[in-house]
């Protein structure tokens, strides 16, 4: 005699028990168990598994995540390409300038500059002529 509720399994299905799929419903009395038994479903997994075959084994589907890594990455490192591509601007050829003479009297900056290259001492007192003249004479000893 069968004690009632009782479960019966069908395989392939959702869950899932030792490398095999199967499924699981519960029969309430003796004519829902025979209804099931009709309809396909067996008593215990094994014979659910058995009566499935091979359509009960789990195909596992596994990421291959060093693809899906290398193609993130690929994908990143293009972005940053286009990204630095487009905040370099572009190289143009400038057309030939002829270079004209500078007839602007020297400023106090590029004295004070000349001088530094010079080691030449000087200070805020010191005059633009005074500094022009001693970077005049620096210049004459080199």
């Amino acid at each position: 005699m069968t004690d009632f509720p009782i479960h019966v399994y069908r395989s392939p299905g959702g869950y899932e028990f030792l490398g095999r799929r199967y499924k699981i419903a519960s029969a309430s009395d003796q004519n829902d168990l025979q209804a099931h038994l009709d309809a396909g479903w067996h008593m215990t997994m094994q014979q659910a598994f058995d009566a499935a075959g091979e359509a009960a084994k789990t195909v596992r589907r596994v990421a291959n995540w060093r693809a899906i890594k290398s193609a993130k990455q690929k994908k990143r490192k293009d972005f940053k390409a286009s990204r630095v591509a487009a905040a370099t601007p572009a190289v143009l050829e400038a057309p030939a300038v002829e270079v004209l003479e500078d007839n602007a009297p020297v400023t106090r900056a590029e004295l004070e500059t000349k001088a530094r290259e010079l080691g030449i001492k000087f200070d805020g007192r010191t005059g633009d002529k005074t500094l022009l003249a001693r970077i005049e004479s620096a210049l004459k000893e080199v």
